[in-house]
């Protein structure tokens, strides 16, 4: 049954969850206020806001919050200045990115095998490199730009 409701944070739904479907009426209060906090900070707190908020609405209706944030993110998408908040944006997703990364790498020691495997797979670059080739040049693609691709 998980895999079925992918939405459903285990439990079912509260019946309120019905009142979700009105959430693209809230577009153009969201909007308005977009275009009312002018720019920097304000438009970074404002795309932090609008993500966190969609996220804990969907979460009280007992269903996932990065879908919250997902249709909130949706809900403002293609307005006059969701460009400028995509590039406000940027560095705190890459940001994110990056502690996401190091999380992983921190908290698992490296072992043995692994050194085994890694120099499997310098092994293999090369023949990656050479059926790359052999098939761009299949696909009538010039050598020399079958060459840079490869």
């Amino acid at each position: 049954m998980q895999s079925l409701f992918w939405f459903f944070k285990g439990e079912f739904p509260s019946i309120w969850a019905v009142l979700l479907l009105g959430f693209p009426l809230l577009r153009k209060p969201l909007l308005w206020l977009m275009n009312r906090t002018g720019h920097g900070e304000m438009m970074v707190l404002f795309g932090f806001l609008v993500a966190l908020g969609g996220a804990q609405l969907f979460a009280e209706m007992g269903l996932k919050a990065d879908l919250g944030a997902l249709v909130a993110g949706l809900v403002v998408a293609n307005s006059q200045k969701s460009d400028e908040l995509s590039k406000t944006l940027l560095n705190f997703k890459e940001f994110f990115l990056v502690a996401f990364f190091l999380n992983i790498g921190l908290t698992g020691t490296p072992q043995w095998w692994m050194l085994g495997v890694s120099m499997v797979f310098i092994v293999l670059i090369p023949v990656k490199s050479f059926l790359y080739f052999w098939i761009l040049t299949h696909f009538h693609v010039r050598a020399r730009t079958s060459f840079w691709i490869s």
